[in-house]
C-alpha cells in the first residue's frame, strides 16, 4: 500500500512552512500572552483609550487581549503536528489576525471594544496576518517539495526519497 506521506501516528514531520508558522506563531503568542498577564495588572473590562491600558515591551494589553494571544497561539501548538491542520490554522490565524489588524488601524483604540489596538498591535497582527496567509495558502507540493515514498518490495517495505514533480 504505497503512500504519498510519510505518516507515523498523529504527527508528521514538523518541516513545512505552515507547521513553522503554527509552532513559531503560536510559540511567540503564548509567551507574549502568558508574559503579559504575569507582568502587567492587566483588566478584563472593555476598553476606552488605548494610551490608558498598560504596556507589556511595546504592546499595548488588556486582559481580554492577552486571552486572545493565548488562545490563537495555543491552538497554533496544537494544529503544528499535521500539515493539513497546520495549513487549516495558518489560514485561520491570518483572516482573524487581518480582521484584527484593519479593525485596529480604523478604530485606533481596540478591536470589539476588548482588545488593545495601538500601532504596535495593528503592525503585529498585520505581520501575522500576512505570513498566516501565505504560509497557508502555499500548494501542498510547495509545502513539502522531497517527501518520502514508500514502495514495497518482495514483502519488505523501503524508503525511497523522490523530488516533487514540478510542474
Amino acid at each position: 500500500m504505497p503512500s504519498t506521506t510519510a505518516r507515523r501516528g498523529l504527527l508528521e514531520r514538523p518541516d513545512s512552512p505552515a507547521q513553522a508558522y503554527a509552532v513559531i506563531a503560536g510559540l511567540f503568542l503564548v509567551a507574549l500572552g502568558v508574559l503579559s498577564l504575569i507582568f502587567e495588572s492587566v483588566s478584563f473590562g472593555s476598553i476606552g483609550a488605548v494610551s490608558a491600558q498598560p504596556d507589556f515591551l511595546i504592546w499595548a494589553v488588556s486582559g481580554w487581549t492577552t486571552i486572545f494571544w493565548i488562545v490563537i497561539g495555543g491552538l497554533g501548538l496544537v494544529a503544528a503536528g499535521r500539515l493539513d491542520s497546520a495549513r487549516t490554522y495558518a489560514l485561520f490565524a491570518g483572516i482573524v489576525f487581518a480582521v484584527a489588524c484593519v479593525w485596529g488601524f480604523i478604530d485606533g483604540n481596540n478591536v470589539v471594544s476588548l482588545i488593545a489596538a495601538d500601532t504596535t498591535d495593528n503592525i503585529t497582527h498585520g505581520v501575522l496576518a500576512a505570513l498566516g496567509l501565505l504560509a497557508g495558502l502555499l500548494p501542498r507540493a510547495a509545502q513539502r517539495p522531497r517527501e518520502e515514498r514508500f514502495t514495497r518490495d518482495a514483502g519488505t517495505v523501503s524508503r525511497r526519497r523522490h523530488a516533487t514533480p514540478q510542474h
